[in-house]
């Protein structure tokens, strides 16, 4: 119970980073070579005080949908969602199917707040996304090193070529006393063709 409440937890407070905010330098996200689709895998650090939980991380991206899957590391599902135009659905171990109309509606019901899950996909596929971002850096190569939204301050490091995209390893956040690491340990991505 503790790791599915620390799960719902953490995917609540990292997608809370996403709330919509003016934008302080470039928006780096358009253009060839933007990541339009991805699928990948890995381990979520969630660390709140003297707490801490690891869980496997399993995400599908594509411009009209999010499936997010949260599991145990030895595999057992912590919980699933489904982000659909006009349906997103929480599901957690035996109980029930959770559902809204969209992904805000559904993290007010489930957390108490309304959450733009589908703004996070820039964080992890390292574009800087004007509505999401107030504060980008790039490295040389217009890759986003460290970014700022809605208190969260962000890092993404670990950069490695995935066909003709550069995507970072590593994502890490950190708002007030809660911390999330994100290590991808498996990507695979469509591009956005000129």
């Amino acid at each position: 119970m503790i790791l599915l409440r620390a799960a719902v937890t953490a995917l609540a407070f990292w997608v809370a980073g996403c709330a919509p905010l003016a934008v302080v330098g470039p928006d780096l996200s358009a253009g060839v070579g933007a990541v339009q689709a991805f699928t990948l895998g890995g381990r979520l650090s969630i660390r709140q005080g003297d707490h801490n939980d690891v869980v496997r991380i399993a995400w599908q991206h594509a411009p009209s949908r999010e499936q997010i899957a949260l599991s145990t590391p030895l595999g057992g599902q912590v919980l699933a969602l489904d982000v659909l135009p006009g349906l997103a659905r929480l599901q957690l171990p035996d109980r029930a199917p959770i559902e809204a109309a969209d992904d805000q509606a559904l993290m007010q019901s489930v957390l108490g707040y309304a959450l733009p899950v589908r703004g996070l996909a820039g964080w992890v596929s390292g574009q800087v996304d004007a509505q999401y971002v107030t504060h980008a850096d790039g490295d040389g190569e217009a890759r986003t090193v460290q970014f700022s939204s809605a208190g969260w301050q962000g890092t993404l490091q670990r950069w490695r070529r995935v066909g003709q995209s550069d995507l970072p390893g590593l994502v890490a956040v950190q708002r007030g006393d809660l911390s999330l690491r994100l290590v991808v340990d498996q990507w695979t991505v469509q591009r956005v063709d000129p």
